[in-house]
């Protein structure tokens, strides 16, 4: 069983490689319809930020939609305090510390951001308060951990060692694997002066 796609739409599809067709309802019940090409599961992840909360209607979100692309929205609160984007928790990595937001903030602390063992530091931080140097991901139990490349116009780098720790600690469908204690991490994990 399937839907049977509009030959207008067919024409609008180039001959080679896969496409993702999005289609949006208007309140007016205008249909607009997107077609885009399919990249599969995305290793790294752009986020656009906006005050509001994950369970506020992206339509409802006030500047939705924008003109620059993202993958995720990033949640704050009023006073732009970290929360958590649309579908996964949010943690960062400054040298041999791992930061996340805290939860008592109104946001959903995830069951893949408990698997991962680290130890977190909670705080209630703003965007501008991740030092230039940190490393930005984002964790849930479909994706498991991914680096965050950018955050509005603020560029992240990556930690390709520290990816694939937790990529280790962590099935490809983001379940945790059996851990022994030498999995356990407090910031275990090998710094790149060490390789």
């Amino acid at each position: 069983m399937g839907i049977r796609v509009p030959e207008v739409i067919i024409d609008t599809v180039p001959d080679e490689g896969d496409w993702r067709l999005k289609i949006m309802v208007t309140r007016e019940g205008e249909v607009k319809v997107l077609v885009e090409p399919y990249r599969g599961d995305r290793m790294t992840y752009s986020l656009k930020s906006v005050v509001g909360h994950s369970s506020i209607p992206e339509a409802q979100v006030k500047g939705f939609p924008r003109a620059m692309r993202s993958d995720e929205r990033l949640y704050t609160s009023s006073e732009e305090v970290l929360l958590e984007t649309s579908v996964s928790n949010i943690f960062w990595k400054v040298g041999e510390k791992c930061f996340t937001p805290d939860p008592e903030l109104p946001l959903y602390y995830g069951t893949t951001l408990r698997c991962l063992k680290l130890s977190f530091e909670h705080v209630k931080a703003r965007l501008e308060d991740i030092p230039p140097e940190a490393h930005l991901y984002l964790c849930n139990a479909l994706r498991g951990v991914k680096p965050v490349i950018q955050v509005d116009e603020r560029v992240f780098a990556r930690d390709l060692l520290f990816e694939r720790f937790c990529a280790e600690l962590l099935d490809h469908d983001g379940q945790q694997r059996e851990n022994t204690e030498s999995d356990k991490c407090d910031l275990n994990v090998p710094s790149k002066n060490s390789l």
